[in-house]
């Protein structure tokens, strides 16, 4: 297995985290959550079809549950700024984004 493999499945734990509102929301450790799904977005031309059809499906998850990430996020318009994180990268535009554009 490798790289982009590994971050799938550990992307696949944190989204059911998100689902059961598992998320310490007393530490930074939403924004670590969604500092691997950048990762795995860098990564995710090595993914198999298969593989696309499953981040797909988590993303799908994640979109549900937006608001309570967006809740329990640290200042994310300052980090997107900072880090000059790119639009393909939604998880961290969800203020500047459409209702319809999530839930697609």
């Amino acid at each position: 297995m490798g790289i982009a493999q590994d971050l799938l499945e550990d992307w696949e734990q944190d989204v059911h985290r998100i689902e059961e509102h598992e998320i310490n929301t007393l530490a930074p450790e939403m924004d670590n959550v969604l500092d691997g799904r950048d990762l795995l977005e860098e990564v995710k031309s090595q993914l198999s079809p298969r593989e696309l059809e499953k981040l797909d499906r988590l993303d799908a998850i994640l979109r549900k549950n937006i608001d309570y990430v967006w809740q329990n996020l640290n200042n994310p318009v300052m980090k997107r700024r900072r880090l000059l994180l790119p639009h393909n990268h939604w998880w961290w535009y969800y203020d500047t984004i459409s209702e319809k554009a999530i839930s697609c």
